[in-house]
This record gives C-alpha cells, structure tokens and sequence, in this order.
C-alpha cells in the first residue's frame, strides 16, 4: 500500500515488480497525488485500486468524499455495493423509469457514497483543474528559489521522472544551525499571521494505538525524526505572488534571529 506523499508519487516501478514477485496486490494511496505522474502515467493507472481523497484540504475538493479508481470490472462492481450499505442496485437504478424496486443486500456494507451534489462539485472544479495545478507549480517554484540560500531549510526534492501534484510544500527544519526547534518555529510564524502544519504525528505516538496495540515512543526513531523536522508551508491556488514573498521573507526574519 504505497502512500504519494505531498503528491510525490512513489518508485513505482520497484514496487509494482516486487508486486509481480510474490503475487501481491498494489492499492495506492493517492489522497495527496491528484494530478501526479510517474514516467509520464497518470497516478491512478498503475495499481490494481487507487484512492483519492476530495477532503477540503486537497488539490480537488467536494469538500468531503473521495473515489477509488481501477481497471477491475469485478473490484469496481464490490467498492459500488460496498459503499452503500451492500445494496445491489442504488437509487438510480430503483427509482428511474428504466429500473426495477426490487433490490437485494448481498454484503454487510457501509455509508461510504459521495453524495451527488458534492460530485457534482468536483466537476466543476475538474474543469478548471490544470489552472489550479499550474498555480501550485508555481507557488512551489517560488519558495524552491526564495529558500535555496537558507541552511535553516531542506526544501522538498523529487526525481525528474515524475510530475508533483504539491498537496503540500514540506520543508525539513534543521535544527542544528538554530537556536530553536520546529515547535518554537511554528509558534514565531503564526505570531506574524502565518499558519501552518505537520504532516503527519506519526500514529504510534497517539494514544488509540498505544492503547490498543502498546505501541510506545521511541519504537520507531526514524519516524520521530522525521516527524520533528516536518513543516508544511502554506500552499494554495489563490496564494498570491506577494503572499508567498510574506512567508519567505518571515522565514529569512527567523532564520537571522535565531541562527547558532
């Protein structure tokens, strides 16, 4: 199950041969990766199911809901009745003059279906797609070129064989040529009217999987290391030229007070 972080596709190649291999199964978590490309392929077209996520936050949004593509007939035909509540045949299919009352329930299912309205939304939103992502392109563009001189920073890197949908813009913090870590960095950027995020807490430190499967800090120190460097810089297709000048600018104000 390969996750496209930030919308950087992963090494598809290896894991779809590694797949081949063993006889495995590849399912892509693409909630980050709309529009990703590997090698010139749509993220979406490679596994045998991937998963998008239309949260609010995301590069396309219905404001909530998601979808799942595959090539599958018979994967496609179980996700459908899966998502609503193991149903054979949905309200289109009962209530049109082409369809049939009669139903049947053949599996224990779930409220997993976006509703029309929100499909709808997306698209919309689909229409104007390209614009929005040329937008993050270059928004990211911008931060790669104002941030380059600052030892403060790792700025996000990706092979050229692959298109980056920039979900997000994660920059590394290097703490060691600071005088504070990330947690105090976050709390001077929101004191100048910048917000931002970690992405993600690593799920061994929240207390539903320490409660429930004893995981504890420290068992996974590559993660935690990660984790305590992770920062998302704002992102979005109406950011503006001077929005981002903002962000950088407060990030080179920080890096001058607090260098070692």
């Amino acid at each position: 199950m390969p996750v496209h972080y930030a919308g950087c596709p992963c090494d598809m190649d290896a894991i779809l041969d590694l797949a081949h291999e063993h006889g495995l199964k590849v399912i892509e978590d693409a909630a980050h990766a709309l529009p990703s490309r590997y090698n010139g392929e749509l993220i979406g077209t490679m596994g045998d199911i991937t998963c998008f996520s239309f949260y609010a936050t995301k590069t396309l949004t219905t404001g909530e809901g998601g979808m799942a593509t595959t090539e599958n007939s018979e994967y496609a035909e179980k996700m459908r009745i899966l998502s609503l509540h193991g149903i054979s045949k949905g309200a289109w299919k009962r209530y049109t003059a082409e369809g049939s009352w009669r139903y049947d329930i053949v599996e224990a299912g779930y409220k997993y279906n976006l509703p029309d309205l929100q499909a709808a939304l997306g698209l919309a939103q689909l229409a104007k797609y390209d614009e929005m992502w040329k937008q993050r392109v270059e928004l990211a563009g911008r931060y790669n070129r104002g941030l380059a001189s600052l030892e403060a920073f790792e700025t996000p890197s990706y092979p050229c064989h692959v298109q980056h949908a920039w979900h997000l813009y994660c920059v590394k913090v290097n703490s060691s040529v600071l005088r504070i870590d990330r947690d105090r960095f976050i709390e001077e950027l929101r004191n100048r009217g910048i917000g931002t995020s970690v992405h993600f807490i690593p799920l061994h430190l929240h207390t539903l999987y320490q409660n429930c499967l004893g995981f504890r800090k420290r068992q996974f120190p590559v993660a935690e290391q990660q984790f305590s460097r992770a920062l998302s810089l704002p992102i979005y297709p109406s950011m503006t030229k001077d929005d981002t000048e903002r962000v950088i600018e407060a990030l080179r104000e920080i890096d001058r007070t607090y260098r070692r």
